[in-house]
């Protein structure tokens, strides 16, 4: 395991699970026992799990040492600065009830 220490703030790191070491992702609801969050991981943790098996559904796949299993993305948080405007410059077809609205 490599430890990755604290992600610094305005970064967030992405962590993708490759439990088969071919190039297949485990989609979460394979997965019973790894606390991920769907946001993904922040400044509020410093190390990943340590566990010497990886339970699945289907039953257990034991890691070994030097197993490439995990790998951490770690990108920049982008917050645009937003201009409020009075009104519109074009009106939609949508109607005033605004964004997803079926009419309905």
């Amino acid at each position: 395991m490599i430890e990755t220490g604290k992600i610094d703030a305005g970064y967030h790191g992405n962590l993708g699970i490759n439990i088969k070491n071919d190039n297949e992702t485990l989609e979460s609801e394979d997965m019973s026992n790894f606390g991920r969050s769907p946001s993904g991981i922040d400044g509020k943790y410093t190390l990943l799990p340590v566990t010497d098996k990886f339970l699945c559904m289907n039953g257990s796949y034991v890691i070994n040492k030097g197993d490439k299993l995990a790998q951490l993305v770690i990108v920049p948080i982008w917050t645009p600065e937003l201009k409020q405007v009075e009104e519109f410059e074009s009106v939609s077809e949508r109607g005033a009830k605004g964004f997803g609205s079926s009419g309905v």
